[in-house]
């Protein structure tokens, strides 16, 4: 495949770690959450799940996740490594260029499964691959008993929460 700089190209980009957001899935998205009281009355407080800081409760919580996704662009630069080539693509470099979004989506596509197949496997794999499997299953144990104390005292620290609400609520 012989490219050419100025011509239009599909490149296959992969992030790792790209920001999105989605709706709250505490306040599915109104932005408050509604406390029955004690009394039976009722009042709206901001939605702390979806809170953004100065922002305030945006009904949009912030998340983390994979993403590969076809770009196209055009070259404005060919870099020669050894046997390969690197394509400058409007201030971005990349290796995975190609001339028709079909191809591009086809490695898309493969990045995709490969990405789900590391992520499958990481399960199976050693978190010290020095130690041996007896450790490990001391250690992961010992992981979830420490998870499990965490769940607890989140679980109690939102009991008390709920408490200190209803109870600051009732005063007004």
């Amino acid at each position: 495949m012989t490219l050419a700089i100025g011509q239009q190209v599909f490149a296959a980009v992969e992030n790792s770690y790209r920001e999105t957001f989605v709706t709250c899935t505490d306040c599915l998205g109104q932005r408050a959450l509604t406390v029955i009281l004690g009394d039976g009355s009722q009042v709206s407080i901001a939605c702390q799940g979806c809170n953004h800081g100065d922002l305030g409760s945006t009904g949009q919580m912030r998340v983390h996740a994979y993403e590969a996704h076809v770009q196209s662009g055009v070259i404005t630069g060919i870099e020669v490594a050894g046997e390969s080539l690197r394509y400058s693509m409007d201030g971005w470099r990349t290796d995975d260029v190609f001339a028709t979004a079909e191809e591009a989506q086809a490695r898309v596509d493969e990045m995709r499964a490969a990405h789900e197949a590391g992520e499958a496997a990481k399960p199976a794999q050693k978190v010290k691959p020095a130690r041996n499997w007896a450790w490990h299953v001391t250690y992961h144990r010992g992981e979830i008993k420490q998870l499990e104390r965490s769940i607890e005292y989140h679980k109690a620290a939102l009991a008390v929460a709920k408490q200190k609400t209803v109870a600051k609520e009732e005063a007004r």
